[in-house]
């Protein structure tokens, strides 16, 4: 009877654990909605871009209770990416896929980022890279790095 038991709760925690791995993988391909060219998360501004020490360029993100700022931002290779956390809560900047970040694993905050706060990333590679607040994976954008 007690065998009847046990083996009974290793199918239920099998039967739990395949559940949560299956809602994972269906969650991380819906994270990031494809969008058009030209829809943008909250509208589509053109970014702020000022001079740094040097001539190299820098450009800014927004954050704030409706998300990030350009969401779609184009930098080229080599440009620093200065993410201001402008709303009342928490951000974590990290690259996609939520919660592994391991399209480009280097950018990542690793730590809440507080209201008020900045954190600065220099993309040293080409390529198109998804990125969200690994507080509120709801909230997300792209950075476009260019030659």
């Amino acid at each position: 009877m007690k065998e009847k038991y046990t083996l009974m709760g290793v199918i239920l925690i099998a039967m739990l654990v395949v559940g949560a791995v299956a809602y994972r993988t269906a969650y991380q391909k819906n994270a990031y909605p494809e969008r058009g060219e030209d829809e943008c998360f909250g509208g589509c501004p053109t970014g702020e871009t000022v001079d740094v020490e040097g001539g190299v360029a820098q450009s800014t993100v927004t954050y704030t209770a409706t998300g990030f700022s350009p969401a779609p931002l184009t930098v080229k290779v080599g440009g620093t990416v200065m993410f201001k956390n402008e709303s009342e809560n928490p951000m974590w900047v990290a690259s996609a896929p939520h919660p592994a970040h391991t399209d480009y694993p280097e950018f990542d905050a690793m730590k809440a980022i507080m209201p008020g706060e900045s954190y600065s990333f220099t993309f040293n590679k080409i390529g198109t890279w998804k990125y969200h607040n690994h507080m509120n994976a709801t909230q997300y954008g792209s950075i476009v790095v260019t030659e």
